[in-house]
Formats: C-alpha cells, sequence, structure tokens
C-alpha cells in the first residue's frame, strides 16, 4: 500500500467545503465519499469536517495553462452520472484508467511524537531530515495518511489542497522527501503538474 503523509499544526480537520473551493481554484472538482467500500450506499457529502475513513473523489474539469486542449474534456461526461447511480464497475474503470482519483484519508489526532515510528525520536528526526521537519514536527498537532491512491496528480492535489488549508507539510516516506504547502492556487496548480503524467 502506498502512503503519504501531512503533518498539521491545525488540530482540527479542514471543512469539505474549503476543499472543493480550494480544488477548484487549480482547475480539479472534488468530492468527498464516506462509507465508500459500501458501493451500493456510500454517500456523498459536500460540507462539513473532513473525518477517518474518507475518501476524496476527483477529477480534472480545466486544463492547465501549459498542456495543449485539444477540445475533448479532461474527464468522460459520465464521471458524475456514475458516481450519483452508484455504477461500482463504472467507477472503478475510471479510476483504472486514470480518468478520475480517488484517496483514502486516516485522521491521528492529537498527533503523538514518540509514535512515529519512523523515528525514535525528535532528535533523530532531526538528524535524518533536517531542522525544518524537526521544528514543524514539534509544532504538529494533527497526522494525516493518505493511502489507495495511485493517480499521482490527484495525490500531489489532494495533499496540496488540505497542506494549505492546516498549515501541513507534506511527506513522501518511501523517498524521504518532504515538502511545505502551495501558497496559493497557482503553485497548487504547479504542484500537481510537475507530475502530470499516468504510473
Amino acid at each position: 500500500m502506498i502512503e503519504y503523509f501531512l503533518y498539521t499544526t491545525q488540530l482540527e480537520p479542514p471543512a469539505i467545503e474549503a476543499i472543493r473551493e480550494t480544488a477548484a481554484q487549480a482547475g480539479w472538482h472534488i468530492l468527498v465519499a464516506r462509507d465508500w467500500e459500501n458501493w451500493g450506499s456510500f454517500t456523498v457529502i459536500d460540507q462539513g469536517p473532513l473525518q477517518d475513513g474518507d475518501v476524496t473523489v476527483g477529477w480534472m474539469f480545466r486544463w492547465p495553462d501549459d498542456l495543449i486542449d485539444d477540445g475533448t474534456p479532461p474527464a468522460p461526461p459520465d464521471v458524475e452520472d456514475a458516481l450519483a447511480t452508484h455504477k461500482r464497475d463504472r467507477i472503478e474503470a475510471l479510476i483504472r484508467l486514470f480518468e478520475i482519483g480517488a484517496a483514502t484519508w486516516f485522521v491521528d489526532r492529537p498527533f503523538d511524537l514518540q509514535a512515529h515510528l519512523e523515528f525514535d525520536g525528535v532528535d533523530d528526526a532531526r538528524i535524518q531530515m533536517g531542522d525544518a521537519y524537526a521544528d514543524h514536527l514539534l509544532k504538529s498537532r494533527c497526522k494525516y495518511t493518505l493511502a489507495y491512491c495511485q493517480n499521482c496528480s490527484f495525490n500531489n492535489l489532494v495533499m496540496g489542497t488540505v497542506a494549505m488549508l492546516t498549515e501541513g507539510m507534506l511527506e513522501d516516506p518511501m523517498s524521504a522527501v518532504c515538502a511545505f504547502p502551495p501558497k496559493d492556487a497557482n503553485q497548487l496548480a504547479r504542484l500537481v503538474r510537475k507530475t502530470l503524467h499516468r504510473w
């Protein structure tokens, strides 16, 4: 399972409305689904805080400026209908073909640094990852884990969006790379465009 981490200085999760609005400024449409594994009755949530186990689902509705728009829509026209009518086979196909992204969130709050198994303590984190990383960990009050997302662009989009809204630091533990959040929608769009390809 591929996992990415996000450490935030804010204890409370961001509002779904804010996630959707921020992502839209970068050209992406976001929905939040609850009880996603129950295909017959998952619920699309459009307001309230992001919760443990929620799944962000999204697709690009506007081509980035540095890509040639050939007149085709970024996502198939039946995406919203497939989600609204719980068409499992179609949804799975859209995810598999990278037409839409889906990512599961796990929320650990309040964040306990001593339970952060990658390091023996903040001094060890400082040695391995640097002062900025360690200093942010000391201030962090919540840890998010993003999992089950194979769409690299969508992963960057939702991680960057939540990081912007929560003063978060992003970490890819597989490559030992961390980054601070985009400052605005333009930087968020550039973060997505850096990896706008399919695995």
